[in-house]
């Protein structure tokens, strides 16, 4: 048994996406608008802006050393209740 291909305008695969869109009366698709700056340029010009006014962001250095000291606690503490848990069950 033989499937004939099907195509949807007849002329194969030869036809352009561009004139199967507009040969059906449509108006031809409108290019995306670009923006003048990308966002990195503005993120920059901010920056630049706040150290020149002398505005500095907010650090909290003990936020930051409790993370550096929590978060590899916590792992420590998942692999040690892990271990812990598999040699309660026999599996360790």
């Amino acid at each position: 048994m033989r499937i004939q291909p099907h195509h949807h305008d007849g002329e194969g695969t030869s036809a352009s996406l561009h004139t199967f869109m507009t040969s059906l009366g449509h108006d031809a698709p409108q290019p995306v608008a670009t923006y003048p700056r990308p966002a990195s340029l503005d993120i920059a010009s901010t920056v630049q802006r706040m150290r020149a006014r002398g505005i500095k962001p907010p650090v909290d250095r003990g936020l930051i050393r409790g993370m550096m000291i929590g978060t590899p606690l916590s792992i420590a503490l998942y692999v040690g209740i892990g271990m812990l848990a598999a040699h309660a069950a026999g599996r360790f």
